[in-house]
């Protein structure tokens, strides 16, 4: 028995070890690439707001380091050039060799933003480029970069960003159009969101807090359309989760059932809600 005892022990210690090393590694977001060739990965990647950029960076465990700047925060293709606003920047564990930018001739590459969790505010996308080394012509290729669940902040307060998704009977739907407006007068909040073909409105006390608050056809109302069809709401509940009043940002989930006015037997269910806007004070 005694000659299965070192094999065994090697195991143990392998399986520890490699759990050990997992445990050092972000469970909620990741970001890796392949530099040269050769896997990288950031032990804890991060996304913040700096310099008027939105830098998504890592290093991995030996100390390499990959920076992404983007000129916004959108769901869609930002080019990497020596004359873009975007750019990317490597630098090796032993700093003293330098810093690696796309800021020089002949680097190029791209970032991805796939998806935005509008709600959340996470990132998910792709990122490659081809860095050089200032002051020489020494090249790193990074391949293959993906990043995941990466926090991020809008650069500024901007109705651009504005956001309303949810699912009517069950089908995803998503706002193009979203307005927020503050009526200082009657202290109301309107929140419009519309894809051209089915609208949601929202209104609630301009300064209302956070909380769960039900649809009560006075202080918490609520309106959907579909097309020319208007549907009066009989049930939901609006959840706030954030109301600065000096971002103007306002943030919440929300739940309706309707009923269409003209015939009462055609229902609407709107699910899993959720707003982002910066409202505008009238």
């Amino acid at each position: 028995m005694k000659k299965y005892i070192l094999p065994l022990l090697f195991i143990i210690v392998l399986f520890s070890c490699t759990k050990e090393e997992e445990e050092d590694y972000s469970t909620d977001k990741t970001m890796t690439a392949k530099l040269d060739g050769n896997l990288w990965r950031a032990v804890k990647p991060e996304g913040k707001v700096t310099g008027g950029f939105y830098r998504i960076s890592g290093e991995s465990k030996i100390g390499h380091k990959i920076y992404i700047y983007m000129t916004s925060v959108y769901e869609g293709e930002f080019n990497i050039s020596p004359t873009s606003g975007s750019y990317a920047e490597y630098i090796t564990a032993d700093e003293s060799d330098g810093l690696y930018t796309t800021h020089a001739d002949g680097t190029s590459g791209r970032i991805v933003i796939k998806s935005l969790d509008k709600y959340n505010h996470k990132a998910t996308g792709t990122f490659t480029f081809k860095a050089n080394k200032l002051g020489t012509h020494a090249m790193k290729t990074i391949s293959s970069g993906e990043f995941t669940n990466i926090e991020y902040t809008n650069l500024a307060p901007d109705q651009s960003n504005n956001a309303m998704d949810a699912k009517t009977n069950g089908n995803p739907w998503s706002a193009n159009s979203v307005t927020a407006s503050m009526f200082t007068t009657t202290n109301k909040l309107k929140i419009v969101g519309s894809d051209g073909m089915e609208t949601i409105e929202l209104v609630m006390p301009g300064n209302i807090s956070n909380g769960t608050y039900t649809i009560d056809g006075s202080t918490y109302t609520a309106g959907y359309t579909q097309g020319t069809d208007g549907f009066g709401v009989t049930a939901g509940a609006i959840t706030i989760t954030e109301n600065n009043s000096a971002t103007k940002i306002i943030r919440g989930k929300f739940v309706l059932e309707a009923q269409k006015y003209s015939d009462t037997s055609i229902e609407a269910s709107i699910t899993e809600g959720v707003f982002s806007a910066v409202y505008t004070t009238y």
